[in-house]
């Protein structure tokens, strides 16, 4: 890894890199490898030599060749249709005279053969069963493929030539008559090599070419091929980015309050994949419609850096998005390391196509390649095949559509359909209610909660806990007041439990820009007093270059989520370091005892790099009132995450009117010391029945 990196360190990097490689083989290979060709391969010549690599015992091969896969798999020596021979040699000519086929190898056929290693006391070794195929007279296997629909106009044209074929004379144009004869403008001339760029095209076009080859004797015209270009409105993908996040798990950009619908840029690919590094920090996702070139089944290649993960819809819904590949860690570009199992996939038809990635390291990327049956040879996904996502109906639902154990106190978040000015939402706890009610019916549900919003998210009263939630968006537009746009239902389960800081939303942006969130501009401290409160939020002063944030962000010292609360303490001065939030910064409100809750909850995990921590004391207050912690005092410098319950009723106050929420380390004893304590996920819950 790169010097002075999280990952030279080893903090959040689950590989090592080999410095020195010895290969050994205590067991020695007997079985014979390495075929040439290589086994598939189409080769474009009647008479060829095999060449293998033989087992490392062996003093000759026994050489099986025929046209049945099973019949050279299953034969031996006593078959002599089958069995060639034996030889010391580790090569065999087939295909010319005084050798098997001695007439030449017929095209369009596909031979299979299989090497027997022989060892001195005449134990023979079962070799695999290898294959190759022999191209015919005539050009074959065209680039696009033939019948392809979709094409870049931009192309050039490709194929595989003829065996014995010495040039090839190309016939192009949109008149299938004139390419059959060769009339019209279509006669494109010799090239000596199979491949011709004709030119930028016209979209929504079909073509149609030809290839004749010449062995420099006799001339073999090619069949007609045809393609038709794409649409004019197809030819890019959009990529969104959220700049500032920090962490290199998919959960960091996830838990971000700006995703999915704002992010910090948006901009427009030509392809499906970026450059090999495009910046630091960042989460992003490209996403869009994919058109597929011919009916049939199609393998998709990813990689990544850091966490990724690519869907694709079976249509043109994300709702209905499946899972095809996953990077865990992080990928190398240009190598796609993971890949999809075929998906059966329909022209005419588009896909909704997704990758999501979590940038976290010092270099970035994310590519998504594709092969099936019409794109030949593996390649990044073209523009021609996507277009950007322009849905008339609102999607992209947070909480995702069949989440469980979401927080009560959930605010509901949707990206619009192209057309919404305005949205109607409709949220409640009967499926039926949801698909049923509009603004004309509403008093005949009067279980259902109704908004109309401008901005794409709703916040709704504290939900029940434990409890399936549906709901579902209208987009309006008042050019088009009898139109409404409707999504789909989406649904999730409530936990039991409120959020007031899971410490995930706080980012590193100056306070003058749009979107800023340090944690410290939420939390108060004694940053200004520390003689009298010793206690800080949040780092003074990272070094964001060095991957640095005032949260912290190493997996170890977070809980849940991606970011945690540095409480920095310090009690050599001061008696007391306290951090506080009010009520104004919680989305919980001021009422702690709405729908009976009875506890809260903070985890705390003690910085085992501080030092002793004797004579120093845990405590919470709720306003003035304050609960101390009545575990192992080496608990603040444990180095681990520990959960402190507290009951309520613990407090002895008003719940219905909490003003301020705080967490401290005071000095007990005659010496203070000074520490670091991470706090996370502090809840609200009703434990009690």
């Amino acid at each position: 890894p790169n010097e002075n990196t999280v990952e030279e360190s080893g903090a959040s990097n689950t590989y090592a890199f080999i410095n020195a490689l010895v290969v050994a083989s205590t067991t020695p290979v007997t079985k014979s490898r390495q075929p040439e060709p290589e086994d598939g391969a189409i080769v474009t010549t009647t008479s060829i030599e095999l060449h293998w690599l033989p087992g490392m015992t062996s003093i000759s091969s026994n050489v099986y060749i025929g046209e049945s896969y099973d019949d050279v798999n299953d034969a031996t020596t006593a078959d002599t249709d089958i069995f060639r021979g034996n030889t010391e040699a580790t090569s065999f000519a087939v295909g010319s005279a005084g050798n098997p086929y001695p007439n030449g190898l017929v095209e369009r056929t596909t031979y299979y053969w299989r090497i027997d290693e022989v060892e001195e006391n005449g134990t023979a070794y079962h070799g695999d069963v290898w294959s190759f195929t022999v191209a015919p007279r005539t050009a074959f296997n065209p680039i696009p493929v033939d019948g392809s629909v979709y094409i870049d106009p931009n192309l050039t044209l490709s194929w595989i030539p003829g065996a014995g074929s010495r040039d090839h004379h190309v016939y192009f144009g949109d008149n299938l008559e004139d390419v059959q004869a060769g009339t019209g403008g279509t006669d494109k001339g010799i090239v000596a090599e199979p491949n011709l760029y004709v030119g930028l095209l016209e979209h929504e076009k079909t073509y149609y070419w030809r290839v004749d080859e010449s062995d420099g004797l006799d001339v073999f015209p090619g069949e007609v091929w045809s393609f038709t270009t794409t649409l004019e409105n197809l030819g890019t993908v959009v990529m969104d980015m959220w700049e500032d996040i920090a962490g290199s798990t998919l959960d960091a950009l996830e838990s971000d309050i700006r995703y999915p619908g704002s992010p910090s840029t948006t901009q427009m690919l030509t392809s499906f994949g970026t450059a090999d590094s495009i910046g630091d920090n960042y989460g992003a996702k490209i996403y869009g419609w994919l058109y597929v070139p011919i009916s049939g089944d199609y393998t998709f290649f990813f990689t990544c850096a850091d966490e990724g993960q690519l869907w694709l819809s079976i249509d043109d819904s994300p709702q209905n998005v499946q899972l095809l590949a996953s990077e865990p860690v992080w990928g190398w570009y240009d190598t796609f390391s993971h890949r999809s199992d075929p998906v059966s996939l329909v022209s005419g038809n588009k896909y909704y196509i997704e990758a999501i990635w979590k940038e976290g390291g010092d270099w970035d990327h994310c590519q998504v390649a594709w092969q099936g049956a019409g794109i030949r040879n593996m390649e990044i996904i073209n523009g021609s095949f996507l277009s950007p996502f322009l849905p008339l109906a609102s999607y992209g639902a947070v909480p995702i559509s069949g989440s469980v154990d979401v927080q009560t106190n959930t605010v509901l978040r949707w990206l619009p359909g192209v057309n919404a000015e305005t949205h109607n939402v409709y949220l409640g706890t009967v499926m039926d209610d949801i698909n049923d009610v509009n603004v004309d019916n509403l008093a005949d549900y009067p279980d259902v909660t109704f908004a109309n919003v401008s901005e794409s998210s709703f916040t709704p009263d504290l939900l029940d806990f434990n409890t399936a939630y549906y709901w579902r968006v209208d987009d309006l537009n008042s050019a088009q007041p009898d139109m409404v746009w409707r999504s789909d239902i989406f649904d999730f389960i409530t936990g039991n439990y409120l959020v007031i800081d899971s410490f995930d939303a706080y980012n590193d942006l100056n306070v003058d820009e749009e979107g800023s969130n340090r944690i410290y501009l939420t939390w108060t401290d004694g940053f200004d007093n520390p003689s009298v409160n010793g206690g800080t939020i949040g780092y003074l002063d990272p070094d964001f270059a060095n991957g640095e944030h005032f949260v912290e962000t190493r997996v170890e010292y977070v809980h849940g989520g991606n970011q945690s609360g540095p409480l920095l303490y310090n009690n050599t001065t001061a008696s007391y370091s306290q951090v506080s939030l009010s009520s104004d910064h919680m989305p919980t409100g001021s009422d702690w005892a709405q729908k009976g809750i009875d506890t809260l909850s903070l985890w705390f995990f003690g910085d085992p790099n501080s030092p002793d921590a004797t004579g120093q004391q845990l405590y919470v207050k709720v306003n003035d009132a304050k609960v101390v912690y009545e575990g192992d005092v080496a608990d603040l410098t444990g180095g681990m995450w520990i959960q402190w319950d507290i009951p309520l009723s613990d407090f002895g106050i008003d719940m219905t009117n909490v003003m301020q929420l705080s967490v401290g380390v005071e000095r007990t004893g005659v010496i203070g010391t000074e520490g670091i304590l991470f706090m996370d996920d502090i809840r609200l819950y009703k434990l009690e029945e």
